[in-house]
């Protein structure tokens, strides 16, 4: 683990594709079957640069390197020179169940492990990292709203790109409304956005539609600024009747967070970039 990124973090990181061409290189001598090369590659070749990946943004450079020597070897080399790549590398790195081969798009990836490390700045953050982090960047704000200065260090920056996978695929839960935008952040299950029929602010919360007495949806209010559509939604979303604060979910995983699998964002990042690739990872 590199203790200081310069300023060519491509030199910096030119360890993991070297150390990886190495492991590669010892398995020349040894027979493998298709079955015994796949499991090879995903549980040794993909793990060593999972560490660095879980605090550094990677380089595309580097990216490439890894994943040339991963798609080299699964093909084949004869005599030094590589055999033909029947198949492209968005399709190897497609889930099984979706279809392809499973093996990591390291990018996809580098990115879900530092969104992984956004996750545990919102929800442990009682954690040591957390509270220098938030007095280091973010004192006066939460972390959705935390700036990224010129002055920021390679760490924070690789998070502030992980954070941008959390912000497409977080699901806000209401508790008393009073983070959530009512317009801009995406708190109803399979929806984006919502289009309001009366003019409303940017900076209004969701707490405007609920009734601060009964606790429960003001239905007058929801039905004069919606359509039908969007205000049956907004009523099928139970409320709590204490009042608690709102929170993010993962809608991806069973439980609502990346607990639930190793690979919950791994897995949400290509399912989005496989819906941009149409319209717009984990083993």
């Amino acid at each position: 683990m590199p203790s200081w990124v310069g300023k060519s973090p491509s030199n910096t990181f030119n360890f993991l594709p070297e150390r990886m061409w190495k492991v590669v290189r010892g398995w020349s001598d040894r027979p493998l079957s298709r079955a015994g090369k796949e499991v090879m590659l995903k549980s040794v070749i993909q793990a060593i640069p999972v560490y660095v990946m879980s605090c550094f943004r990677l380089p595309a450079g580097i990216c490439d390197k890894m994943r040339t020597t991963v798609s080299n070897h699964w093909w084949g080399i004869e005599n030094g020179r590589k055999k033909m790549h029947w198949r492209s590398w968005e399709w190897l790195t497609t889930p099984k169940a979706m279809g392809g081969m499973g093996f990591r798009d390291m990018e996809l990836f580098n990115q879900a492990m530092l969104g992984k490390q956004c996750w545990r700045i919102l929800t442990c953050q009682d954690s040591l990292c957390s509270k220098v982090l938030k007095g280091r960047y973010f004192p006066h704000c939460d972390f959705w709203q935390a700036p990224q200065p010129r002055s920021s260090s390679y760490t924070w920056r690789s998070l502030m790109h992980g954070k941008k996978l959390l912000e497409k695929g977080i699901l806000w839960r209401v508790g008393d409304g009073k983070k959530i935008r009512l317009k801009n952040d995406r708190w109803i299950q399979n929806y984006s956005l919502l289009k309001p029929t009366v003019s409303l602010q940017d900076d209004i919360t969701v707490n405007f539609l609920i009734d601060e007495e009964t606790k429960n949806w003001n239905e007058a209010i929801i039905r004069t600024c919606f359509s039908n559509e969007d205000a049956e939604k907004i009523l099928q979303i139970p409320l709590s009747s204490t009042s608690c604060d709102d929170f993010p979910a993962w809608p991806l995983s069973k439980s609502g967070t990346t607990k639930d699998e190793d690979c919950a964002l791994a897995y949400g990042s290509r399912l989005f970039a496989n819906s941009m690739h149409l319209r717009f990872g984990a083993k």
